[in-house]
């Protein structure tokens, strides 16, 4: 039954990735609503950032909550009865490992009948249009349209192109073993400890 739930949960993932950049229940217009509109009223002061995301305040679990809600019920409207699954980081897994595996793996083989293997929409997703940054070019995160999302350790930053592409070429170099293991450590780390110091 779980390979069943995951096969339509990658499905309505596929389905609102695939719709185009303006309509509502697209992943591109519901990710936006995380960073945009990247510093709102203040995108002219450097040390000012907004979005509509609550970081770092009191309001950041009741966004959340909202905003996952909005999320399901965009993958709904492509996959009827489709949920999104509660990771629970507090369980051995993830305080042993780190993050569930299914975002780790670049592509995604359905376990139905068809054993029909795709790129997996959990690991990455790329831009339909583009993103434009109002403020300097110093913290740039303007991102053009088929930029590829990526996860820690490689760098998402596109401000300094040259720096980025240096870094993630000597991430690419390490393989994908140990990327994996540097988000994992930096993953458990956060999860047991209350420092992020060498031990």
């Amino acid at each position: 039954m779980f390979f069943f739930e995951l096969d339509n949960l990658v499905r309505a993932f596929v389905a609102i990735q695939q719709l185009p950049p303006n309509d509502p229940n697209s992943f591109f217009v519901i990710a936006g609503y995380h960073g945009e509109p990247f510093r709102g009223a203040g995108y002219a002061n450097p040390s000012w950032w907004g979005g509509y995301c609550n970081h770092g305040n009191v309001l950041f679990p009741t966004w959340h909550r909202a905003y996952i809600l909005r999320l399901e019920r965009a993958l709904q409207s492509q996959v009827p009865g489709v949920a999104i699954p509660y990771w629970d980081e507090t369980e051995e897994f993830s305080l042993k490992n780190g993050i569930p595996p299914i975002f780790l793996q670049k592509t995604y083989t359905f376990s139905d009948n068809t054993s029909r293997t795709i790129p997996n929409p959990l690991f990455s997703y790329k831009f339909q249009a583009r993103i434009t940054d109002r403020l300097d070019p110093d913290a740039n995160y303007t991102k053009p349209v088929g930029y590829e999302t990526v996860r820690y350790p490689f760098s998402g930053l596109v401000g300094d192109a040259e720096s980025t592409l240096i870094h993630n070429q000597q991430m690419l170099e390490k393989g994908e073993d140990v990327t994996n293991r540097i988000l994992n450590d930096n993953i458990v780390t956060w999860l047991n400890f209350s420092s992020f110091q060498k031990q």
